[in-house]
């Protein structure tokens, strides 16, 4: 999950990443994939976004290792809370929240997590979801740049070798990686 606090700021690494693609010649609609792009494409994207403000709080999971009780095997459930100890590492000030995901869920869903996180002041005094949205990844590159951080943080949990040189670029953006596993695996 990337977190920007201003909108801004969101704004203006939208317009750095859309610079970048055309410098590189890429076409109007096509992505930036962590796990398709070159090293050096790799380290071209995380060097464009590293003078932004933004948070990166990230969850690792091997839903193969979940215990079938564990509701972790329910997709819905599995995202819902998945979405909440994601927010809940960023320590959100009070506000109203625009939230965009990936739009392979559907709208449904995303009704429902709204509400999920909204009820009971689940994310934080005065934090509210105000909107949450679906958007295509090929058409936001926000949304390239959460994909991005996902997969750093996915091969860091991994511990694959060579790749911590990702994870520095980003770093100092990062304010939770964390990963689960059944009891007494936990990281």
């Amino acid at each position: 999950m990337v977190l920007f606090l201003d909108e801004r700021d969101a704004l203006a690494c939208q317009r750095a990443l859309d610079s970048l693609a055309r410098e590189l010649g890429m076409a109007n609609n096509a992505e930036f994939h962590f796990r398709g792009d070159s090293h050096q494409r790799r380290l071209e994207f995380l060097r464009t976004v590293g003078s932004h403000r933004f948070s990166v709080s990230a969850f690792s999971l091997d839903k193969q290792k979940c215990p079938v009780d564990s509701g972790y095997r329910y997709a819905p459930s599995l995202m819902k809370n998945v979405a909440k100890i994601a927010f809940e590492n960023l320590n959100l000030p009070p506000g109203k929240l625009r939230v965009v995901f990936d739009s392979v869920g559907d709208k449904k869903f995303r009704a429902a997590l709204k509400r999920y996180l909204n009820k009971e002041g689940r994310l934080g005094e005065g934090v509210e979801v105000a909107e949450c949205k679906g958007s295509r990844s090929d058409s936001d590159r926000l949304l390239q740049l959460a994909d991005y951080c996902a997969g750093i943080a996915n091969r860091k949990a991994l511990g694959k070798r060579g790749d911590d040189v990702y994870y520095r670029e980003v770093e100092k953006r990062f304010v939770a990686c964390r990963v689960w596993g059944p009891p007494g695996q936990r990281a």
